[in-house]
C-alpha cells in the first residue's frame, strides 16, 4: 500500500498532523502560559484523523487464482471437498 506515491503521502500527512498536534499537547501541559496551544493541537488533530483512515480499512484480496485452462478449473472444483 504505501509503495503508491498518493497513498504515501495522504498517511505521511496523518501521522505528521498528529506528531504535530501531539508535540503542541505536550507543551500544553509542560507550560501553563501554553494552554491556548490546546485550540490548534485540537485543530491539528480533527483534520489529520481523516488521513488516517486509509489504515482502517479492510483488507480485500486483489488477486486470485485462475486456473490455466477450463478441464483445470473443472477439476480443481471437484476436488475442494475432498480431504484425501
Amino acid at each position: 500500500m504505501l509503495a503508491d506515491d498518493n497513498l504515501r503521502a495522504e498517511v505521511l500527512d496523518g501521522v505528521l498532523g498528529l506528531a504535530c498536534a501531539f508535540a503542541l499537547l505536550a507543551l500544553a501541559t509542560r507550560w501553563r502560559r501554553a494552554r491556548l496551544l490546546l485550540i490548534p493541537a485540537a485543530g491539528l488533530a480533527w483534520f489529520a484523523m481523516p488521513h488516517l483512515a486509509l489504515l482502517l480499512v479492510s483488507a480485500e484480496p486483489t488477486v486470485f487464482w485462475e486456473a490455466p485452462s477450463a478441464g483445470n478449473a473443472v477439476i480443481c472444483r471437484a476436488w475442494q471437498g475432498c480431504l484425501c
